[in-house]
């Protein structure tokens, strides 16, 4: 199962994601600002990022991605924005930024699993497939 990093800054919408993503198998970590999320990204051995949009501290969701597509060591990764940012235009901004996929909160625990399993499965086919284009 895969290693994956949650960055969500209200506690309670972490812990549910923690527990989706731990329920299925994977291992799971959580961040609480994207300056946490790049220092426990720098550790290594994620292989997925789950990104709140709107966060606290300077640094919001697309700030992140921008900084995690931006650096060599990370930029493979697949990242998936958990954002309550339903407009296209936001969403298209998120996609702009890097991301690979957006579940709009609130959501269903089994749209966060479709997300992952989706991307993870798109991971294993081409590693480099996660990359912006």
């Amino acid at each position: 199962m895969a290693r994956v990093l949650i960055v969500e800054d209200q506690p309670e919408l972490a812990r549910i994601a923690y527990l989706v993503v731990t329920r299925d198998g994977h291992d799971a970590q959580i961040a609480f600002d994207g300056y946490s999320a790049l220092a426990a990204l720098e550790g290594g051995g994620f292989e997925l990022v789950l990104v709140d949009n709107v966060m606290p501290g300077g640094m919001d969701g697309e700030d992140l991605v921008r900084a995690i597509r931006a650096d060599a060591a990370l930029a493979h990764l697949p990242l998936i924005a958990v954002t309550a940012k339903a407009m296209l235009e936001e969403q298209e901004a998120m996609r702009e930024a890097g991301v690979c996929a957006i579940v709009v909160k609130p959501y269903r625990a089994q749209e966060l699993r479709d997300a992952i399993t989706r991307e993870l499965a798109r991971k294993e086919r081409t590693p480099l497939a996660s990359a912006p284009v």
